[in-house]
C-alpha cells in the first residue's frame, strides 16, 4: 500500500457558483464589497448590500478565495513584469552587428530564425528600376530603451525627494554687505 498524496482543495473548489461570481466581482470592484454583492445578487439596497457583503467575506472560504485569487493575479504581474524587463533589456543591449554583417559592401541580414530580433523595428528591401536591391534595418530606439532601463532601476530619477526642513534666507545684496563690514 503506498501512501498518495493527499491533494488539498482549493478555497476556490469550496464555493459555490454565486460566491466565486462575487469573488470575482470584489476583486474586479477593487475590493468594494457592496458594489461586488450588488453585481453578483443584483439586490438594490445599499444597507443590505453593505450587510450582506460583510457577512460573506467572514466566511473563511470566501476570504482564503479572495486571497488566492489575489495572490494568482500578483504572480501574474510579476512575470508580466519580469516579461517586460527583459523586452527592454533585449532593445536596451542591442547590437546590430549581432543581426546584420557586412560583406564586399553588402549588407546582409543574419538568419531570422537564429538571432534575437526583438530589437528589430523594420526590414526594408528596396529595388531600383535597374535592380540593384537595397536593404534597410531601423533597430529601436537604444537611448529610449536605456533611458527606460536606468528609470527601472532607479538610476535616474525624475524628482528628488527631500525629507527634512529647507530654510530660506533673505538675500544679502552688495550694498548691505559692505554696510556691514563685509566683503
Amino acid at each position: 500500500m503506498t501512501d498518495a498524496p493527499i491533494k488539498k482543495q482549493s478555497p476556490w473548489d469550496t464555493l459555490n457558483v454565486k460566491q466565486k461570481l462575487f469573488v470575482l466581482s470584489y476583486i474586479q470592484h477593487g475590493l468594494n464589497g457592496s458594489k461586488a454583492y450588488k453585481d453578483t445578487y443584483k439586490i438594490v439596497s445599499d444597507d443590505t448590500a453593505r450587510a450582506s457583503s460583510a457577512r460573506l467575506l467572514a466566511k473563511a472560504n470566501v476570504k482564503r478565495a479572495v486571497q488566492e485569487k489575489l495572490d494568482t493575479i500578483w504572480k501574474e504581474r510579476e512575470n508580466q513584469a519580469g516579461r517586460t524587463l527583459n523586452e527592454i533589456m533585449a532593445l536596451a543591449f542591442s547590437d546590430i552587428n549581432d543581426i546584420v554583417e557586412i560583406k564586399n559592401d553588402t549588407l546582409k541580414i543574419k538568419d531570422l530564425k537564429r538571432i534575437d530580433s526583438r530589437a528589430i523595428q523594420s526590414i526594408k528591401y528596396t529595388e531600383t528600376p535597374e535592380g540593384t536591391v537595397t536593404t534597410s534595418v531601423t533597430l529601436h530606439s537604444k537611448v529610449q530603451a536605456l533611458t527606460l532601463l536606468s528609470k527601472i532601476l532607479n538610476m535616474i530619477q525624475d524628482r528628488v525627494e527631500h525629507s527634512g526642513v529647507i530654510e530660506i534666507l533673505p538675500a544679502i545684496r552688495p550694498k548691505q554687505i559692505s554696510e556691514e563690514g563685509g566683503v
